[in-house]
C-alpha cells in the first residue's frame, strides 16, 4: 500500500527530473516538438527513481530526508 507521502514524492522526482531534462540541450537536434515531449516523457518514466531523495530533500528539508538523520 502506498501512502499519499510517496506519491507526492513521486510526482516531485517526476517534476525535478523533466525540469533538468529539459533545461539542457537534450533531444533537441532533429526532433519535432512532439518527438522531443515523447522523448522526454520516457526518459522520465525510465529514471525517476533516481531522484527520490531529492524529492525527498526538497518535501521536507535538508538532513530531514535521510533516514540517519540524528534527531
Amino acid at each position: 500500500m502506498t501512502g499519499a507521502g510517496d506519491n507526492l514524492i513521486e510526482i516531485t522526482a517526476r517534476a525535478l527530473l523533466r525540469e533538468r531534462i529539459e533545461a539542457t540541450p537534450w533531444f533537441r537536434i532533429r526532433m519535432s516538438q512532439e518527438q522531443r515531449r515523447a522523448a522526454i516523457e520516457r526518459e522520465v518514466e525510465a529514471y525517476w527513481h533516481l531522484f527520490i531523495a531529492d524529492a525527498a530533500e526538497r518535501l521536507l528539508g535538508p538532513g530531514d530526508a535521510s533516514p540517519h538523520a540524528k534527531h
